[in-house]
């Protein structure tokens, strides 16, 4: 039995679909193993880092995490804030939850004679992608840098 050249290369395209269609299961089931595991890492980076779930006493801390399958790195970024006396303190420190690298920090303190919109942040940054630290002047700009990396605001980018 002959195959026509149309009908071998209709059986190697439908049999490349089928392939394909495998491996696109298995590859999102590599990724959802590895959100699992991110998950589950930033938890423990998040008390390792001495953060607890809990807002008594005017203290609050929590995370969020995210796999970023381009880089390969499960993100952590934890937002701090400390109440004392007369002052608030509010951190923000992005992480490879794995590594441990910081690829960005945010820290903001009260002052006790501005008015808390007056007052820059004591640092912001957050590495570039492409090498290189980018500075930042407010939270809202740590945040869309961070973005970047945790995917959670479209269309950010760090040049």
């Amino acid at each position: 039995m002959t195959l026509t050249t149309a009908t071998q290369a209709a059986l190697v395209f439908a049999a490349l679909g089928i392939v394909g269609c495998d491996f696109r299961e298995k590859s999102a089931d590599v990724g959802w193993e590895r959100t699992k595991d991110c998950a589950a890492q930033a938890a423990r980076e998040f008390e390792a880092e001495g953060y607890k779930h809990s807002e008594k006493s005017g203290d609050f801390a929590d995370f969020t995490n995210h796999y970023n399958p381009t880089l390969r790195v499960c993100f952590v970024q934890i937002d701090s804030t400390q109440v004392g006396v007369g002052t608030i303190h509010n951190n923000k420190q992005l992480l490879d939850a794995f590594e441990r690298k910081d690829y960005g920090y945010y820290r903001w303190n009260t002052d006790p004679v501005k008015k808390a919109w007056e007052v820059p942040p004591t640092e912001c940054y957050v590495l570039s992608p492409a090498g290189g630290k980018k500075m930042c002047t407010s939270a809202e700009e740590f945040d869309a840098l961070a973005a970047v990396y945790m995917g959670n605001q479209a269309g950010a980018t760090v040049k």
